[in-house]
């Protein structure tokens, strides 16, 4: 059937016919969408962002929320007031979601509620099985969409008669205990594997604490015992020498500024060499010698020989520096 139209131009005559016949075809024009009819809505969730989450699917699309943290509250908020359909999630502190299916079903006043199971955790087939077993309407999977959510309380309000225990109480208590123990062991045993992987991680990183832990004194000493810090001392002595020297005496002589520059930085240039030096030789009477080689010498004085370098230098130092200043 072809809907009504208005076509132009048309006949002025015609008009009031031709609205009627308009509107008359808007009116009787059947809706394709469902409508989903304002109802309370109770939401059994022990983690309040989740429930949050889910009241602000439910409440876009127009529905009355109605919140509980566990079982046990959940059944409070049946016998409170009002309620059309409900929403619990499995695992939850106190009364987890399908002791609460099951005491709903059991309950005279409450046995017709429509019952959505909702959760991320029990998710397997065999928890989808105890979830309908024990009187559950539908099963969702954590995150479902709104439309899912919308369209699933539509399925359960629409049904006239809704799932009941499929399983004696004996059968109920064995099937729930089945569950839980083997969620439990697979909770354990991811809690196993990620406390194993922790202490890998402990154990790397615990170790590389210590290699740092010791490297640090030993690097220190180590720098000690090759007079690193010595030779330090010795060329920041003899360092100021030369630049006393350049800078007091040259224009003495009238030798030019660049030379002047070009000792001032060849002198900072030699540092970092000086003490690679002193790392990797070691003074001795013959020359310089390779720190393994001397250290194998017993009785050689390393610390006399440098502390002799030091003196002369902050002697030879001082005594320009006071010539320099009586010269003038």
């Amino acid at each position: 059937m072809k809907n009504p139209s208005l076509l132009k131009p048309f006949n002025p005559r015609t008009v009031p016919e031709e609205l009627t016949n308009v509107l008359a075809g808007r009116v009787n024009k059947p809706c394709d969408e469902p409508v989903h009819s304002i109802m309370n809505v109770l939401i059994l969730d022990d983690i309040a962002t989740s429930r949050k989450l889910l009241r602000a699917q439910l409440e876009g699309a127009g529905l009355v929320v109605v919140e509980a943290s566990d079982g046990v509250e959940g059944l409070a908020k049946l016998k409170a007031g009002k309620i059309d359909a409900a929403i619990a999630d499995v695992l939850m502190r106190g009364m987890d979601g399908y002791r609460f299916c099951h005491e709903v079903r059991q309950n005279e006043e409450f046995r017709n509620l429509p019952i959505i199971i909702y959760t991320a955790t029990y998710t397997s087939p065999s928890d989808e099985k105890l979830c309908r077993d024990l009187g559950a309407d539908k099963y969702l999977r954590k995150p479902a969409s709104s439309k899912q959510l919308l369209d699933a309380l539509h399925e359960v309000t629409a049904k006239k008669q809704h799932t009941k225990v499929q399983l004696a109480e004996t059968d109920v208590l064995k099937g729930y205990s089945e569950r839980l123990a083997a969620k439990l062991e697979e909770k354990n045993n991811q809690l196993a594997e990620r406390n194993e992987a922790l202490a890998k991680l402990s154990t790397k990183f615990g170790v590389s604490e210590n290699k740092v832990a010791s490297a640090g004194p030993n690097f220190f000493a180590e720098l000690k015992r090759r007079n690193v810090y010595k030779v330090a001392i010795a060329y920041a002595v003899v360092g100021w020498l030369i630049v006393q020297i350049a800078t007091q005496v040259f224009p003495f002589f009238e030798i030019p500024n660049w030379a002047v520059r070009l000792a001032v930085v060849a002198t900072i240039i030699g540092f970092p060499i000086a003490l690679v030096i002193a790392w990797a030789f070691e003074l001795t009477p013959e020359g310089l010698m390779p720190t393994a080689e001397a250290d194998a010498r017993p009785g050689f004085p390393h610390k006399q020989r440098w502390l002799y370098v030091v003196l002369a230098a902050a002697a030879i130092s001082v005594g320009l520096f006071f010539l320099v200043r009586f010269a003038r």
